[in-house]
């Protein structure tokens, strides 16, 4: 009889035990260096071009503001605007300014007339302009070719017309053919990556950036508490709110641990840092760990960084 009831005493503790999980969720962080935005505020790209600016030899091809190349990056940057969605106006309107034979190849600054007439219909606060964009491509040996590339970006406060960055971005990649296809094809197609891999560069350091990261969360052996498992892996933060209420108040400790801990996820992931560090704290007054003191200071981090996306 003894053994029955230690047996039964061993499992009912195991049945009210916490255990951890993780999920991956994605995250907004901010760029090097991040243009601070108020959800209504307008970006706009101004992208200087060539018309005829792509030279051909037999080993060598420059493109130098290439009409369909700078075309090309300033839709891409456009389009990680957009993909970010987490703005008022997600769309990025796009100017191309004309560089003639005699323009200075040298970059020049835009005059505070030229952004205000660019800027005048949109209201944008930031002007983002693409003031050079340089690509050559050789061949090294055989089937194999280096591309070698190069891109100023400047942006601009349109309400006052000053410059408040200016970035370069400067790299090289190489192509090895495995068949054999006809040389202005391949230019075109590494012109191609090229400007995806400027427009996603820029992007992330103009704008904030998704980032997968992993979360805990608690969990409780009881059927009803278990669901909530199935609400944090769908991302259902409301439903997961709703639920946790439910074990804050039945007096077990576990379960308002656990409870506060998956609160104060929901709230973090609906985008509610000073409520989620509430949570936290009530959550560390039942026990303070390793775990809730870690997820305190990711919370703290994130408040920190949203400050210098959003104002």
């Amino acid at each position: 009889m003894r053994k029955i009831l230690y047996l039964f005493f061993i499992a009912s503790v195991s049945s009210c035990a916490v255990t951890t999980h993780t999920v991956n969720v994605e995250i907004l962080k901010a760029g090097t260096h991040s243009l601070k935005l108020s959800p209504n505020d307008r970006v706009m790209v101004v992208a200087n071009y060539n018309p005829n600016a792509r030279y051909f030899r037999k080993k060598v091809t420059a493109f130098v503001d290439d009409s369909l190349q700078v075309a090309s990056t300033a839709n891409l940057f456009s389009d990680y605007y957009r993909s970010l969605g987490t703005f008022t106006t997600s769309y990025i309107p796009i100017k191309y300014k004309l560089r003639t034979k005699t323009d200075s190849n040298e970059p020049v600054d835009l005059t505070k007339k030229e952004i205000f007439n660019y800027t005048i219909l949109d209201k944008s606060r930031y002007l983002i302009d693409i003031s050079l964009l340089r690509t050559l491509i050789e061949k090294v040996d055989g089937l194999t070719y280096k591309a070698t590339f190069a891109s100023l970006w400047r942006a601009y406060d349109a309400t006052n017309g000053s410059m408040i960055r200016e970035m370069v971005f400067k790299d090289s990649l190489y192509y090895d053919q495995y068949e054999k296809v006809r040389r202005d094809e391949l230019d075109s197609t590494i012109a191609s990556d090229i400007s995806f891999k400027i427009a996603d560069r820029m992007g992330k350091e103009f704008f904030p950036y998704w980032e997968e990261q992993a979360r805990f969360y608690m969990l409780i052996q009881d059927p009803s508490f278990l669901k909530v498992r199935t609400f944090i892996q769908e991302f259902r933060w409301k439903e997961v709110i709703g639920l946790m209420k439910l074990y804050l108040e039945t007096g077990d400790k576990n379960d308002a641990y656990a409870a506060s801990f998956n609160i104060a996820l929901a709230c973090e992931m609906m985008g509610n840092f000073d409520l989620a560090l509430k949570w936290i704290e009530k959550c560390k007054k039942i026990k303070s760990d390793y775990t809730t003191n870690l997820y305190e200071a990711i919370l703290l981090s994130r408040q920190s960084e949203t400050g210098q996306i959003l104002e």
